[in-house]
Order: C-alpha cells, then structure tokens, then sequence
C-alpha cells in the first residue's frame, strides 16, 4: 500500500473512531441496559449475556463494548428519554462473559463535557485536566478489569472532583442500570464524509491534490519567489474599491498565480491582516481570466469547519455586492443585472441552516426527491431560474444600455459590448503590471550593477567619451581600409603585374596615412590581412563601448519614464491603489455582467435538470456565483453524481478554499481535497486549534495499524507534519505540504501588514506569536485623539474577588458584578455619537460559567442585554472597540493551580487581538500574570492600571449584587425580603416574602402616577445621577405601578429587584417633595 493510500486510511479509521468516541447520546443504536454490580464485577450475568449478544449482528467471539456505567435521564415534554453519559469505559466481553480493558482505548469523559469548546452545555471539568491525569497515569491496557475499573473512578474524580456515582444534572435522574452498546453512531456531522472516504479507499490512484495534502506530493519547498511580480499581470480583479492589497497580499496572491495543479499554497494569516480581502482577489482573478478567454467559468469551493466562518466568508460576498463604489461613474456597474441576486457567494446548506439562513443568504439544499428517485438542489438559484426570463431579460437589457448610454438590443449584443469594455480594461491592467515587473527588473539591475542613479549617471559620464573615441578609430581604420582598397584597385595594369612593386607602394601609402606598425611584409595578401584585422578590432571596441551606454541610457530613461509616471499618481502606492481599486475593481464588475448575459443565454437554451450532467449545472450557477460556500464535512455532499451518490466529482472543482484552517482537523477536510485541483489554504496555528475527536492513545493505534508509526519516537514526527488527527490540523499540514514557504521555520506565505488593533494591543501579540514579523498599520492615537479618553490601551481593573468550582467550569461572583457594574457605569460615555453598546464592547473569559454569570449579572441588574460574552473559543474571528477579560481565578485555593489561560500562548493571542482600541484584564491581579515567562505575566508587564476616576466601585453594590444573585439561584429555601419603596402620605410599605411562587403584599402602600411625577421633578435637579439612570428608575416605577394594579406578584418581585440598587435615593423622599438636597447628600 501506498504512503498516501496509507495516510487516508488511517484518517478514515480516525473518523469511524471519532463517531464512536464523540457522539450525541441521541445517536447510539441499539443500547442494552445491565445492572451496575455486574459491570463493576467485570462480569455480566448469563441473562445480561444473552440480551447483549442479540444486538451483535452476528459477531463471533469477544465483542467491543462502550459502557457507560452510571448514565443520567432526563424525561421530555413528548414523553421521549434524553440521556446523559459523563463517564465511558471502553471494554471487551469476552464468551466467556466476562469483561476486560480494550488495550488501545482507555476510559474517558466525552471532550464535549469539558472546557474549552465553542458549544454551550454542561462541563465537568477541563480537557487539559483530563489530558494531565493520562499523561500521568496511561491506560492499563494489559491490566485487569478492576484495574481499568479504578482507572475510569479516578479520572473522573480528577477532572470534575466528584465521584462518578455522586454526579448529578439539573433536570437529570439518575438510572439504576449502565448503559452499554457496540460503539455503533449515526454521526449527523460526517454523515458525508465516510461514505466518500470508503470510495477513495477503493480507487487505485487517488486525485493529485489529495495526494499532496496526505504529504506524498512534491518534495521538498521553494523559497518564496524574488521575481514574483511576474505573475502580477494574472491579478486582474478586485472585488472592492476600498483599498489596494497590502504588500504581502499581493506577494500571496502572485504566488497563488505560480501554483500548478495538484499543488497547494497555505497563507498564514494572523489576526487582522485581511485574509478575506486576500481570497476575494483570487476568486474575482480567476472568474475575469475565464470570462477574457470566454470558456466557462471556475468553479470555486469555499469551506471551513465551522458555521461562524462560513457565515463570516458569506457576509464578505454578500458586503462586496453590497457596496457603493467610490467612483459614481461605476455606481449602475456595481449593482447586480439580475433581480433578487445580492451576493457574490451561493451558501450550500445543511438542512437546519437552510431553514435558518435561507432568507438571509442566497442558498441552495441537496435533498432526495423520492418521486424521481434521486437527488436535487432545491432553494435560491432553482427557484431563479424557474422564474420569468422574459423579465430578468429586459431588466438587464436596460441596465446595460443605461451603463454604456448606447441602445443595447439583445443578449449577444450586450454580452459582445461587455466583453469588449472588459477586455480594454484589462489590457490596461495587464500593461500596467508589466511595466511594474519591468520597473523592478531594472531597479534589481540598477541596485546590483551601480548601487544607485547617481552612480549610473556617473558611469555614463565615464563611458562616453570611451564611446566617442572608439568611434573614432573605428571610422579611421574604415576609412584607411577602403582607401587601401581604392589604391589597390587604382594601380596600372605592370604595377599589378609585377609583384615586388606592391610592397613599396603600399609601404608608401601607409606612411602617408601616419601609420607606422612593423608589417611581416608589405605585400597585398599581408597588408590586406592586417588593415580588416585593425577595422574589425576597432568596430568591435566601439561596439562594445556603444552598447554598453547604449543600454544604460535606455536603463536610465526607462526608469526615468516609469518614475515619472508614479509621481503623477503619488509612487507606487499610489500606483497599485489607482490599479487595484479602479481598474482592476471595473474589471471585476464588468465581467460579473459578462457573465450575467451568459448565464441568461443558458436559460433561453431551456437546460433539461434531468438531462444535464453535474457539471453542467454547477457552471452555470458559477456563472452567477463565483464561490460555493459550504460547511468542510458537507462538500462530499453537494459534489456527487444526482442519479449515482456513491460517484464523487473529483478533480472537478478549480479551487478549493479552506478558510480558519488552524482550527479543522485533517480528517475532517481530506475528501474535500479530493473534488479539486489546487487548493488555496488560509489559517493562523497561533490561534486556537482544533478540538481533537480520538483521543492520543487511540490516535497512536490507529498509526500502527496502518503502518505510519513504527516506534513512539516516530510520533512526534508525524505530529509536527500535522498530518495526526488529535495533534494536527488542515493549516499544520499546508506549512508542511505547500509549494513555497516564507520563512525557513515556517511553510507558506505569511500576511503581515495588520489594521485591526492600535500597535500597543497588537505589539503584544506580534512579540507573544509572530516574531515581531507584523507590520501594525494603526499607530496608537494622541492623548486628545483617543476615542475612549483615558481609557488605556492595555489595562488591568484589580478584584479581590472568590473563584468557585461549579458543574466543571468556574465563576467568581464579585469579579462578574464588578465588570457589570463597571460596563454599566461606563455605558453613557461609550454610547456617545450614535454608537450601540454591544458594537462598542465584548466580554471575554477562559470560562463558559463566568461568561454566563457576567450575562447574568448584566440582564438581572441593570437590564442589559444582546452583548457578545463568551470564552474566547467562541469569539475568534470576532472584534470589539473594547474587550474585557475576565481572568476569573481568585482566592487562596487557586492561587497555586496551573492557570487555564496560560497552558498555551494561543488563548491570550486570541483574547488580546479582538480588542481593536482598549483591552482591560479584570481580575486578582496578584494571581494574574504571577509568572513573568507566561503568557499572562508577558501580558502583565504591559499593563497599566485603569485611572482611579475610572476604577471606584462602590464595594456596598458590589456585595449586594452578589448577595442579590446567590439569593436567586437558591431557589429551594424561601426567602424573605422587605423593600422600603417610598414613603408616602400613609407611611406605607411594601413587603415581599416570596419562594418564588407566591407574594404577599401589603394593599396600604400607595404608588400614584402624581407621584411618580413629584418624584420626576425632584430629580431633575440631581447632578449625580444620570438623565439614563433617571429616565429607568421611573420606567421601572411606572411597570410596579402596573403591576401592583394587576396583581401580578411575580412581576413585581422581578421589578423589585431591580429598584433595590436605587433605595439610598428613596429613603427620606415623601409626598411634598422637599428632599432633593438629601438625595445629593446620600449620592455624595
């Protein structure tokens, strides 16, 4: 078996193994249920036995088990089960039926049960709690069953400090009996991709570009290319007018352009440099290149792993149709010529995202029509193309003729005056981009011949008068050859006769001519030699002396001439911004419209959908889409045989895009390598990486059976070629496999030039990750200038504050009310000019428990809502004004625990480079950063703690939010509380007791509307509290008052509440309205 046959095995083993190891409870088939004795004795009864082995298909001997042995249920509205294992013991039941270890696969808790990952749910505890215990103690494969049994108790016990038989779920019973099934999962997620692997796995040659990404390609890497403007005439689209592509962008690009196929180009892109802008530029180069040779258009395949990219990579097409140029001239160019068409990205879905985003982005679904039998797009560009063509016709027609002010009467006429216009425009950026080539060519030669203009200069100053006296003598020996000539000619007949005249007369004619060289012999056949000897030599010196100042001058006037037409556009930059956003930007959109008129010629030629092949269709809707956007484990999907599915369009596709590639895994994106023929490969692997699905050990069998790991020293090999399922990814491979690299220590180009943060912010990150190689574009701003006033760009808000251990995760209360408080108190400022509060600030923490309770504390307290708090393997890809990081650890217990954040540099990378003007750590700041070689402590030395005008929190609040909010969650105890609302004329109060089911209050306190307006009034001369804060307190008085009316209790208690914070105001405030001076007082 081949290297390459070899790797895709084991890959798809990895997959079968991630189905079985990661799964949905929902999934499972056919579970059996055995009492637990039995599975902690090691040996199943003859009657558990019996019914275990009805559901084995018929396997002979000892049979695989999963065995979870203390699940949880939890009984559904309809009546349905949902199940929750948190511990699984992977074992054998042997004939005998008795139960032993599965020597490569060690118990475990599913990854989805442990922090971090992007999905809400329940945690336990920390992956990198479990990855430490196997570390430490590695699975007793070899051992007995009690053993592996006493294996699984203590990892469990390590990991959420429980006992696995004490664990307990809200909303989940416990169940008498364990769980045990044979490792069978339909797994939704790689529904597609396995079927596709057990293709590949059958094919004898397997497609060229998947032979690169398993590593069997082209060996070794070339350094990125000095000459790579050489493929700068193939750039001939841009997809916006926004701005020209930075240097390293474009280096990208051109090397994309020398890819052949079969070959793969990975772009390293860290935060902030423009990726996308990077693969718009492809994608529109590509589409114009086909539509000047007027074949048909590429089909392009954009993919990422998960749902935020894809929509992220959807929102950049759809923005680029989007826009509004900045030429007017190009304004009825840059809209679509086709109704409803609003995207340059067509997003193939699956069928919850269909349902999801069909109305925001243009989507197609591949379902199965079971009348046809056999599978068909159904959703936008059918539903397009069903439509009436008669007026998709007109209207365009009368857009082409509104742009070109000239009457365009049918298709071929509006699609010849496209083509036409566009290939005028893109001559000219082709003739451009030469001449830059051409200019770099020279400037080299220029920098390597004389170092400098001046010198040249110099050098032809020196050369000329060479040049002229060379001249000289060439003209002079001409001139004495032809007369010699003449002489000759002109002799008297018994001159020519007689030979020994010849010698003193041409002896004689020299001498007259001044020249004095010592002849052998003066007679013809010797002079004759000499004399074109002497003229060949001469005009061979001058030749060279005039060539050589020939090709200066025409170097010096050149550059003089290309010089000059830089300056008249501001140099260079100049240049390729008028190149990029101009020309280039028309190219792209007149092409768009080329391809418009085609693909409404199509329509008129009435395709038959059961008739026309795969490929077909798919470049006709590229005509109206360049890019097919899809989820990595769905591309197998959408790019099959309709009538045959098992058939695979390998090759088919011209690109493949991976996008995030730092985050998938390579098992995850093999079979989409195999639908193309070059791949371009974009991520960042200082980011966060992939969460694995088959855990090391598993990981480390799975190599050995196929052949890749002959001893263990091998792993570490195969890990650094990012090729292993539970150390690698899709962008580690790319470094490895990509034609060029950069860098020596890194494969692939590398985007440099970064616009997001202020340079402060992202210093840390460029010194932290990226060698100091990023080029900050966005200078820290002036004092005066800054946008959030004294708001540091890197600060650290001090919080004494207690973490607590809760359900795996972790929160500490006074940290999350302290950052409520403190986002509120600073609302009114950010707010200023329009701006939303969640457009301005994002909360960032290690903890998905932490990032709920500031959510909490944030809605409960002061009504905010809609903000994006969430760990930061949620946030990549996201940015904010202003980030918080909520550091969470605190108290003695933790202060000597491995900080969560500082396990790997990439989760502060990630953190710090989301914040584009401020990025302010809250947290124990005697913990955070306590190591200088950290993460945390490099991050630490940089920061500055916030003014105090902006750091005074009133510890009071702090402690009753807190107070308030465990009071909430403790709902199984009844709780009293007494609310001094307002005293009014009768003295009256409202008193609450409440267990969260019922409310006593009493009738005698009085809120009338008149006063609600005295008390309106009254604050209207208060300074200290906001014209906001004002206008909430009476909104809330105004719902209490209603709702006292109507008796609704509950509601008041929530609305109660929330006025608790404002009782120092009310206290002394009665009916006449003669307490403002009081209030101030207490606000002081």
């Amino acid at each position: 078996m081949e290297q390459s046959q070899r790797v895709l095995g084991y890959w798809r083993q990895s997959v079968e193994d991630g189905n079985r190891l990661d799964f949905k409870e929902e999934d499972i088939q056919d579970i059996n249920y055995v009492e637990q004795a039995e599975i902690k004795a090691g040996e199943l009864s003859p009657s558990s036995f019996e019914k275990v082995e009805k559901k084995a298909d018929g396997q002979q001997g000892a049979l695989d088990l999963m065995i979870c042995p203390f699940p949880l249920k939890q009984k559904r509205k309809d009546d349905t089960e949902a199940h929750f294992f948190p511990l699984i013991i992977p074992a054998r039941l042997e004939e005998d039926g008795s139960l032993e270890p599965q020597k490569d696969c060690p118990p475990f808790i599913p990854r989805k049960y442990l922090e971090p990952t992007e999905q809400d749910g329940y945690y336990l505890g920390q992956a990198a709690a479990a990855e430490e215990y196997r570390e430490k103690y590695p699975h007793p494969g070899e051992g007995t069953w009690e053993m592996v049994w006493q294996d699984a108790w203590q990892l469990f016990k390590k990991v959420s400090g429980k006992n696995p038989d004490r664990i307990e779920r809200k909303g989940f019973s416990k169940m008498n009996q364990s769980a045990v099934w044979f490792g069978k999962v339909t797994s939704g997620a790689y529904l597609h991709v396995t079927p596709c692997y057990e293709d590949l796995c059958k094919q004898k040659t397997l497609p060229p570009l998947l032979t690169s990404f398993t590593g069997s390609g082209r060996s070794g890497q070339e350094m990125a290319r000095a000459d790579h403007f050489k493929y700068g005439p193939r750039h001939v689209g841009q997809m916006g007018d926004e701005h020209p592509l930075t240097p390293s962008q474009r280096e990208a690009l051109h090397h994309f352009f020398a890819l052949e196929e079969g070959e793969i180009l990975g772009v390293n892109g860290p935060p902030g440099t423009g990726k996308t802008t990077m693969i718009q530029s492809v994608v529109s180069s590509l589409w114009i290149e086909r539509a000047l040779e007027e074949s048909e258009p590429p089909v392009i395949i954009a993919s990422s792993s998960n749902n935020t990219a894809v929509l992220n990579i959807l929102d950049s097409f759809q923005k680029a149709a989007g826009q509004k140029p900045k030429d007017e001239a190009l304004t009825s160019l840059a809209s679509r010529w086709i109704p409803k068409v609003n995207s340059y990205g067509l997003f193939c879905a699956s069928k919850n995202k269909y349902k999801e985003l069909s109305g925001q982005y243009p989507s197609i679904l591949c379902r199965y029509n079971k009348t046809y039998r056999r599978y068909e797009f159904v959703g936008f560009l059918p539903d397009l193309e069903a439509g009436n063509l008669q007026e998709k016709v007109d209207f365009f027609l009368q857009q082409c003729t509104d742009y070109f002010g000239e009457p365009i009467g049918d298709l071929r006429q509006a699609k010849q005056r496209l083509h036409r216009e566009l290939v005028r425009v893109s001559e000219k950026v082709k003739g451009r981009s030469f001449d830059y080539y051409e200019w770099l060519q020279l400037w080299q030669r220029l920098q390597e011949e004389f170092g400098s203009q001046e010198k040249l200069e110099q050098a032809i100053a020196e050369r000329t008068p060479k040049e002229e006296a060379s001249r000289s003598q060439k003209e002079f020996w001409e001139k004495v050859y032809t007369e010699w000539l003449d002489h000759v000619n002109g002799r008297s007949w018994w001159q020519r006769l007689f030979r020994p005249l010849q010698g003193p007369a041409n002896e004689s004619f020299l001498r007259k001519k001044g020249i004095d060289e010592a002849f052998v012999s003066y007679k013809d056949a010797d002079v004759k030699a000499v004399l074109s000897q002497k003229e060949a030599e001469a005009k061979q010196e001058h030749d060279r002396h005039h060539q050589q100042l020939s090709d200066w001058k025409q170097l010096r006037d050149r550059l003089q001439e290309l010089d000059e037409a830089w300056s008249q556009e501001k140099g260079k930059e100049g240049f390729f911004k008028k190149l990029d956003t101009r020309w280039r930007y028309q190219a792209f959109l007149l092409a768009t419209h080329y391809w418009e008129a085609r693909w409404l010629e199509e329509l008129r030629a009435e395709p038959n959908p059961a008739e026309e092949s795969e490929e077909e269709r798919w470049r006709r809707y590229a005509k109206l889409t360049p890019c097919f956007v899809v989820t990595t484990l769905s591309v197998p999907n959408y790019f099959r045989r309709f009538r045959k599915p098992r058939e695979y369009l390998y090759q088919f596709a011209d690109l493949l895009v991976i996008d995030e590639a730092g985050q998938i895994t390579p098992e995850q994106a093999a079979p989409a390598f195999s639908l193309a023929k070059r791949a371009l490969v974009v991520g960042d692997t200082e980011q966060l990486q992939p969460i694995p699905r088959v855990h090391p050990p598993v990981d480390r069998a799975n190599l050995k059976a196929y052949g890749l790991l002959r001893e263990e020293a091998d792993f570490e090999s195969f890990s650094q070629s990012g090729r292993a399922v539970s150390t690698g990814s899709v962008m580690k491979i790319a470094q490895q496999v990509s034609r060029y690299r950069k860098y020596e220590n890194m494969g692939g180009m590398l985007l440099t030039e970064h616009h997001r943060c202020v340079k402060d912010i992202i210093q840390y990150c460029n010194d932290l990750c990226y060698h100091g190689r990023l080029r900050p574009k966005r200078k820290n701003p002036a004092p005066d200038k800054a946008p959030y006033g004294d708001l540091p760009r890197l600060g650290s808000f001090h919080v004494e504050g207690m973490a607590e251990q809760k359900d795996g995760s972790w929160e500490n209360h006074q940290e999350a009310a302290t950052i409520a408080w403190w986002i509120h108190h600073m609302s009114e400022k950010w707010t200023k000019g329009n701006r939303r509060l969640k457009d301005v600030v994002a909360v960032v923490s290690p903890f998905r428990k932490q990032a709920r309770l500031i959510s909490r504390y944030l809605k409960k307290e002061y009504g905010i809502d809609g903000l994006t708090i969430n760990t930061v393997h949620a946030l990549q890809g996201a940015e904010k004004d202003i980030v918080i990081f909520s550091a969470t650890y605190g108290g003695e217990d933790v202060k000597q625990k491995t900080l969560f954040y500082d396990t790997t540099r990439y989760l502060l990378n990630v953190a710090v480079s989301r914040a584009k003007e401020s990025f302010i750590v809250f947290g124990d700041m005697s913990i955070f950063g306590r190591s200088p070689q950290q993460p945390s402590g490099k991050l630490k030395e940089r920061l500055q703690p916030l003014p105090e005008h902006l750091a005074q929190v009133p510890e009071p609040t702090i402690e009753e939010m807190v107070s308030r909010m465990k009071g909430r969650v403790k709902t199984n105890k009844k709780v009293e509380k007494n609310v001094t609302i307002i005293n009014n004329n009768n003295g009256g109060n409202v008193n609450i007791a409440t267990d969260h089911s019922t409310l006593q209050v009493n009738e005698g306190a009085e809120l009338s509307s008149q006063l609600i307006e005295d008390l309106r009034k009254e604050m209207s001369q208060v300074r200290q509290v906001s014209e906001k804060e004002k206008e909430e307190i009476l909104q809330l008085l105004k719902a209490l008052k209603q709702s006292k009316e109507k008796k609704e209790y509950k509601k008041m208690d929530r609305l109660l509440q929330r006025l608790r914070r404002w009782q120092p105001l009310f206290d002394g405030l009665n009916a006449t309205g003669q307490t403002a001076a009081n209030i101030m007082n207490i606000f002081k």
